[in-house]
Protein backbone atom coordinates (compact mmCIF):
# COMPACT_ATOMS: atom_id res chain seq x y z
CA UNK A 1 0.00 0.00 0.00
CA UNK A 2 1.20 3.10 -1.05
CA UNK A 3 1.01 4.81 2.80
CA UNK A 4 2.60 1.55 4.10
CA UNK A 5 5.31 1.53 1.74
CA UNK A 6 6.44 5.19 2.42
CA UNK A 7 6.30 5.26 6.25
CA UNK A 8 9.29 2.44 5.55
CA UNK A 9 11.05 4.22 2.96
CA UNK A 10 12.21 6.89 5.40
CA UNK A 11 12.19 4.64 8.02
CA UNK A 12 15.03 2.55 6.59
CA UNK A 13 17.25 5.53 5.73
CA UNK A 14 16.64 6.84 9.94
CA UNK A 15 14.62 9.99 9.12
CA UNK A 16 12.14 10.57 11.97
CA UNK A 17 8.78 12.27 11.23
CA UNK A 18 5.84 10.83 9.82
CA UNK A 19 5.01 13.10 7.53
CA UNK A 20 7.94 12.60 5.31
CA UNK A 21 7.66 8.72 5.75
CA UNK A 22 4.53 8.41 4.06
CA UNK A 23 5.49 9.44 0.36
CA UNK A 24 4.19 7.65 -2.25
CA UNK A 25 6.22 4.44 -3.10
CA UNK A 26 5.65 5.38 -6.99
CA UNK A 27 7.79 8.67 -6.19
CA UNK A 28 11.01 7.12 -4.57
CA UNK A 29 12.01 3.00 -4.39
CA UNK A 30 11.85 1.43 -1.37
CA UNK A 31 14.82 -0.50 -1.96
CA UNK A 32 17.66 -1.30 0.10
CA UNK A 33 19.91 0.64 2.59
CA UNK A 34 23.45 2.06 1.69
CA UNK A 35 25.44 -0.46 0.77
CA UNK A 36 28.80 -0.69 2.25
CA UNK A 37 30.81 -1.43 -0.84
CA UNK A 38 30.40 -0.09 -4.17
CA UNK A 39 30.17 -2.50 -6.94
CA UNK A 40 30.96 -1.65 -10.81
CA UNK A 41 32.99 1.02 -10.67
CA UNK A 42 36.41 2.07 -11.50
CA UNK A 43 39.10 1.80 -9.03
CA UNK A 44 39.62 4.69 -7.10
CA UNK A 45 42.74 4.11 -4.75
CA UNK A 46 41.78 5.30 -0.82
CA UNK A 47 37.80 5.15 -1.78
CA UNK A 48 37.67 1.36 -3.03
CA UNK A 49 37.93 0.39 0.37
CA UNK A 50 35.65 3.12 2.17
CA UNK A 51 32.45 2.44 2.97
CA UNK A 52 29.62 4.78 1.34
CA UNK A 53 28.17 6.22 4.33
CA UNK A 54 31.43 7.17 5.75
CA UNK A 55 31.65 11.04 6.22
CA UNK A 56 34.34 12.93 4.37
CA UNK A 57 34.87 16.74 4.16
CA UNK A 58 36.85 18.84 1.53
CA UNK A 59 40.31 17.48 2.30
CA UNK A 60 39.20 13.74 2.34
CA UNK A 61 37.64 14.57 -1.04
CA UNK A 62 40.57 16.17 -2.77
CA UNK A 63 42.59 13.36 -1.53
CA UNK A 64 40.17 10.62 -2.88
CA UNK A 65 39.90 12.67 -6.31
CA UNK A 66 43.77 13.31 -6.81
CA UNK A 67 44.41 14.54 -10.28
CA UNK A 68 40.57 14.86 -11.02
CA UNK A 69 40.36 17.45 -8.30
CA UNK A 70 38.92 20.68 -10.00
CA UNK A 71 37.81 24.24 -8.50
CA UNK A 72 34.62 23.85 -10.15
CA UNK A 73 34.38 20.26 -7.81
CA UNK A 74 35.74 21.94 -4.72
CA UNK A 75 33.28 24.63 -4.74
CA UNK A 76 30.74 21.91 -4.92
CA UNK A 77 32.05 19.84 -2.01
CA UNK A 78 32.83 23.00 -0.20
CA UNK A 79 29.29 24.53 -0.28
CA UNK A 80 27.38 21.30 1.08
CA UNK A 81 30.29 20.69 3.46
CA UNK A 82 29.32 24.49 4.73
CA UNK A 83 25.85 23.30 4.67
CA UNK A 84 25.71 20.28 6.86
CA UNK A 85 28.72 19.44 7.79
CA UNK A 86 30.96 16.56 6.72
CA UNK A 87 29.14 14.59 3.78
CA UNK A 88 28.95 11.12 3.23
CA UNK A 89 31.11 9.34 0.47
CA UNK A 90 27.78 8.13 -1.19
CA UNK A 91 26.68 12.09 -1.69
CA UNK A 92 29.87 12.99 -2.45
CA UNK A 93 29.40 10.67 -5.44
CA UNK A 94 26.11 12.01 -6.24
CA UNK A 95 27.32 16.04 -5.73
CA UNK A 96 30.48 15.08 -8.38
CA UNK A 97 30.27 11.81 -9.67
CA UNK A 98 32.98 12.42 -12.84
CA UNK A 99 35.31 12.06 -9.80
CA UNK A 100 34.39 8.35 -9.19
CA UNK A 101 33.19 7.41 -12.51
CA UNK A 102 35.35 9.65 -15.04
CA UNK A 103 33.82 11.80 -17.64
CA UNK A 104 31.41 8.93 -18.81
CA UNK A 105 29.46 6.16 -17.31
CA UNK A 106 29.22 2.44 -18.61
CA UNK A 107 25.28 1.03 -18.15
CA UNK A 108 26.85 -1.55 -15.41
CA UNK A 109 28.08 1.27 -13.67
CA UNK A 110 24.83 3.20 -13.91
CA UNK A 111 23.05 0.54 -12.81
CA UNK A 112 25.81 -0.16 -9.89
CA UNK A 113 25.02 3.34 -8.95
CA UNK A 114 21.72 3.05 -8.24
CA UNK A 115 21.99 -0.02 -6.43
CA UNK A 116 24.18 1.85 -4.17
CA UNK A 117 21.36 4.43 -3.72
CA UNK A 118 18.70 1.60 -2.91
CA UNK A 119 16.92 2.79 -6.22
CA UNK A 120 15.41 -0.26 -8.20
CA UNK A 121 16.63 -0.23 -12.02
CA UNK A 122 13.48 -0.47 -13.91
CA UNK A 123 13.19 -1.30 -17.80
CA UNK A 124 12.68 2.14 -18.82
CA UNK A 125 16.23 2.96 -17.68
CA UNK A 126 17.96 0.70 -19.85
CA UNK A 127 15.95 2.19 -22.75
CA UNK A 128 17.24 5.92 -21.69
CA UNK A 129 20.08 4.32 -21.47
CA UNK A 130 20.39 2.93 -24.66
CA UNK A 131 18.43 5.74 -26.52
CA UNK A 132 21.50 8.43 -25.08
CA UNK A 133 24.65 6.37 -25.20
CA UNK A 134 27.17 5.81 -27.93
CA UNK A 135 30.24 3.62 -28.10
CA UNK A 136 33.54 5.50 -28.52
CA UNK A 137 34.49 2.33 -31.44
CA UNK A 138 33.04 -0.58 -33.19
CA UNK A 139 32.44 -3.11 -31.10
CA UNK A 140 33.20 -1.66 -27.39
CA UNK A 141 29.99 -1.01 -24.86
CA UNK A 142 27.84 1.77 -25.04
CA UNK A 143 28.75 4.63 -22.54
CA UNK A 144 27.27 8.30 -21.67
CA UNK A 145 28.90 11.33 -20.57
CA UNK A 146 28.33 11.55 -16.89
CA UNK A 147 27.15 14.81 -16.77
CA UNK A 148 24.46 13.90 -19.29
CA UNK A 149 24.06 10.79 -17.57
CA UNK A 150 22.98 13.14 -13.91
CA UNK A 151 20.82 15.50 -16.56
CA UNK A 152 18.49 12.71 -17.86
CA UNK A 153 18.10 10.92 -13.67
CA UNK A 154 18.29 14.11 -11.69
CA UNK A 155 16.78 11.98 -8.97
CA UNK A 156 19.68 9.60 -9.03
CA UNK A 157 22.35 11.92 -8.22
CA UNK A 158 20.30 13.77 -4.57
CA UNK A 159 22.17 13.96 -2.16
CA UNK A 160 20.60 12.81 0.87
CA UNK A 161 19.28 15.92 2.56
CA UNK A 162 18.12 17.09 -1.37
CA UNK A 163 15.84 13.64 -1.60
CA UNK A 164 14.33 14.40 1.63
CA UNK A 165 13.40 17.31 0.53
CA UNK A 166 11.97 16.37 -2.81
CA UNK A 167 9.68 13.71 -1.14
CA UNK A 168 8.54 16.12 1.37
CA UNK A 169 7.20 18.58 -1.37
CA UNK A 170 5.81 15.67 -3.42
CA UNK A 171 4.21 14.22 -0.25
CA UNK A 172 2.43 17.56 0.71
CA UNK A 173 1.18 18.09 -3.11
CA UNK A 174 -0.56 14.41 -2.61
CA UNK A 175 -1.97 15.16 1.18
CA UNK A 176 -3.65 18.26 -0.27
CA UNK A 177 -4.51 16.79 -3.57
CA UNK A 178 -6.73 13.87 -1.72
CA UNK A 179 -7.11 16.08 1.99
CA UNK A 180 -11.51 15.59 1.30
CA UNK A 181 -13.32 12.77 0.49
CA UNK A 182 -14.13 9.05 2.00
CA UNK A 183 -11.76 6.75 3.67
CA UNK A 184 -13.03 2.84 4.43
CA UNK A 185 -12.37 1.86 7.77
CA UNK A 186 -11.70 -1.80 8.37
CA UNK A 187 -12.81 -3.48 11.16
CA UNK A 188 -13.14 -7.09 11.51
CA UNK A 189 -15.60 -7.79 8.81
CA UNK A 190 -16.79 -4.53 8.67
CA UNK A 191 -16.00 -2.05 6.15
CA UNK A 192 -17.50 0.95 6.15
CA UNK A 193 -17.28 4.75 4.32
CA UNK A 194 -15.83 7.44 7.06
CA UNK A 195 -15.76 11.03 5.57
CA UNK A 196 -12.29 12.82 5.67
CA UNK A 197 -11.79 16.43 6.22
CA UNK A 198 -8.31 17.99 5.65
CA UNK A 199 -6.80 14.84 5.63
CA UNK A 200 -8.01 14.11 9.51
CA UNK A 201 -10.70 11.56 11.18
CA UNK A 202 -11.23 11.30 14.55
CA UNK A 203 -11.80 8.02 16.86
CA UNK A 204 -14.99 9.19 18.30
CA UNK A 205 -16.06 9.37 14.47
CA UNK A 206 -15.43 5.67 14.07
CA UNK A 207 -16.87 4.73 17.43
CA UNK A 208 -19.69 6.43 16.73
CA UNK A 209 -20.71 4.15 13.82
CA UNK A 210 -18.58 0.82 14.95
CA UNK A 211 -19.92 1.10 18.94
CA UNK A 212 -16.29 0.04 19.67
CA UNK A 213 -16.31 1.23 23.21
CA UNK A 214 -19.92 -0.12 23.99
CA UNK A 215 -18.76 -3.98 24.36
CA UNK A 216 -14.73 -2.81 25.16
CA UNK A 217 -15.22 0.39 28.03
CA UNK A 218 -11.54 2.10 27.90
CA UNK A 219 -10.50 0.97 24.98
CA UNK A 220 -7.84 2.72 22.76
CA UNK A 221 -8.52 2.84 19.00
CA UNK A 222 -5.72 3.35 16.56
CA UNK A 223 -5.25 3.51 12.55
CA UNK A 224 -2.86 0.96 10.24
CA UNK A 225 -1.75 1.57 6.53
CA UNK A 226 -1.93 -2.18 6.57
CA UNK A 227 -3.99 -4.80 8.64
CA UNK A 228 -3.02 -7.01 11.71
CA UNK A 229 -1.37 -10.12 9.60
CA UNK A 230 0.91 -7.84 8.13
CA UNK A 231 2.37 -5.72 10.67
CA UNK A 232 3.11 -8.72 12.73
CA UNK A 233 5.18 -9.98 9.31
CA UNK A 234 6.40 -6.59 9.43
CA UNK A 235 8.09 -6.79 12.74
CA UNK A 236 9.16 -10.37 11.95
CA UNK A 237 11.20 -9.12 9.58
CA UNK A 238 12.87 -6.09 10.76
CA UNK A 239 13.92 -7.84 14.20
CA UNK A 240 10.70 -6.79 16.17
CA UNK A 241 10.29 -2.97 15.10
CA UNK A 242 6.91 -2.03 15.24
CA UNK A 243 5.29 -1.60 11.87
CA UNK A 244 4.32 2.65 11.92
CA UNK A 245 0.79 3.92 12.71
CA UNK A 246 -1.08 6.45 11.56
CA UNK A 247 0.05 9.48 13.40
CA UNK A 248 -2.71 11.24 15.85
CA UNK A 249 -2.87 14.57 17.16
CA UNK A 250 -3.79 14.82 19.65
CA UNK A 251 -4.50 11.11 20.68
CA UNK A 252 -7.55 10.07 19.37
CA UNK A 253 -7.06 12.45 15.65
CA UNK A 254 -5.96 11.00 13.16
CA UNK A 255 -3.79 13.06 10.49
CA UNK A 256 -2.77 12.48 7.06
CA UNK A 257 -5.54 10.64 5.99
CA UNK A 258 -5.38 10.54 1.61
CA UNK A 259 -9.10 10.10 0.59
CA UNK A 260 -9.76 7.11 -1.30
CA UNK A 261 -7.60 4.58 0.92
CA UNK A 262 -7.98 1.82 3.49
CA UNK A 263 -7.09 1.83 6.88
CA UNK A 264 -7.50 -0.81 9.21
CA UNK A 265 -8.61 -0.11 12.61
CA UNK A 266 -6.92 -1.86 15.99
CA UNK A 267 -8.40 -2.22 19.01
CA UNK A 268 -6.54 -2.31 22.23
CA UNK A 269 -8.43 -3.14 25.17
CA UNK A 270 -8.30 -1.53 28.92
CA UNK A 271 -6.14 -3.90 30.37
CA UNK A 272 -8.82 -3.98 34.14
CA UNK A 273 -11.85 -4.39 31.71
CA UNK A 274 -9.76 -6.98 29.43
CA UNK A 275 -8.75 -9.12 32.91
CA UNK A 276 -12.64 -8.90 34.32
CA UNK A 277 -13.92 -9.97 29.95
CA UNK A 278 -11.55 -13.08 30.46
CA UNK A 279 -11.95 -14.45 33.75
CA UNK A 280 -15.61 -13.99 32.86
CA UNK A 281 -15.33 -16.18 29.84
CA UNK A 282 -12.90 -18.21 31.57
CA UNK A 283 -16.00 -19.69 33.98
CA UNK A 284 -18.55 -19.53 31.50
CA UNK A 285 -16.17 -22.05 28.97
CA UNK A 286 -15.30 -24.12 32.02
CA UNK A 287 -18.72 -24.81 32.94
CA UNK A 288 -19.44 -25.81 29.50
CA UNK A 289 -16.20 -27.99 28.87
CA UNK A 290 -15.09 -26.67 26.12
CA UNK A 291 -10.82 -26.57 25.94
CA UNK A 292 -9.10 -23.89 27.73
CA UNK A 293 -5.94 -24.24 26.16
CA UNK A 294 -5.48 -21.05 24.34
CA UNK A 295 -8.39 -18.56 25.72
CA UNK A 296 -6.00 -16.82 28.50
CA UNK A 297 -3.43 -15.58 25.71
CA UNK A 298 -5.99 -14.41 23.47
CA UNK A 299 -4.80 -11.45 21.49
CA UNK A 300 -5.68 -7.97 21.15
CA UNK A 301 -8.33 -7.59 18.33
CA UNK A 302 -10.43 -10.81 18.75
CA UNK A 303 -13.90 -10.48 18.23
CA UNK A 304 -14.93 -14.11 19.69
CA UNK A 305 -15.58 -12.42 22.97
CA UNK A 306 -17.82 -10.50 21.99
CA UNK A 307 -20.26 -12.83 19.54
CA UNK A 308 -18.56 -12.29 16.60
CA UNK A 309 -16.39 -15.44 15.58
CA UNK A 310 -13.27 -14.16 14.10
CA UNK A 311 -12.13 -14.31 10.38
CA UNK A 312 -8.30 -14.02 10.91
CA UNK A 313 -6.60 -16.71 13.00
CA UNK A 314 -3.62 -14.25 13.04
CA UNK A 315 -5.90 -12.35 15.45
CA UNK A 316 -7.97 -14.70 17.11
CA UNK A 317 -6.16 -17.07 19.91
CA UNK A 318 -8.21 -19.63 20.35
CA UNK A 319 -9.29 -20.56 16.64
CA UNK A 320 -10.06 -23.90 16.66
CA UNK A 321 -13.13 -22.75 19.14
CA UNK A 322 -14.18 -19.62 17.77
CA UNK A 323 -17.69 -21.01 17.15
CA UNK A 324 -18.02 -22.12 20.67
CA UNK A 325 -16.76 -18.62 22.38
CA UNK A 326 -19.11 -16.48 19.77
CA UNK A 327 -21.69 -18.41 20.94
CA UNK A 328 -21.48 -17.95 24.58
CA UNK A 329 -21.19 -14.49 23.98
CA UNK A 330 -24.59 -13.96 22.29
CA UNK A 331 -23.75 -15.05 18.41
CA UNK A 332 -27.16 -16.50 16.95
CA UNK A 333 -24.65 -18.93 14.63
CA UNK A 334 -25.55 -18.83 10.62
Amino acid sequence: MLQYLLETLLDFAGLGGYTLQLVSAKLDSLGQKVLNDYRGTKSMGAAASLSTDVTINVENAKEIAGDKWTPEVESLIAAKVAESGPISLLDARCIAPQLFYGDTISLEVAKSHALSKGTEWIDSLDVLFEENATAPSEGAPKVISTENWKALVPTMFETNAERVQRLQKEYLAILAARSEGEVVINYQMYNEKFPVSGNTLTAARIDEDYGLTDVMPGCRIRLSAIESKARTLYSNAHDGREAPWVREEPVGTFRELLAGETYYCIVFEDATQYAKDMEALQQRLEADGVPQEDTKGRAEGCSCLFGNPCVDQYICKNWDNRFAVAKQNGWKGF
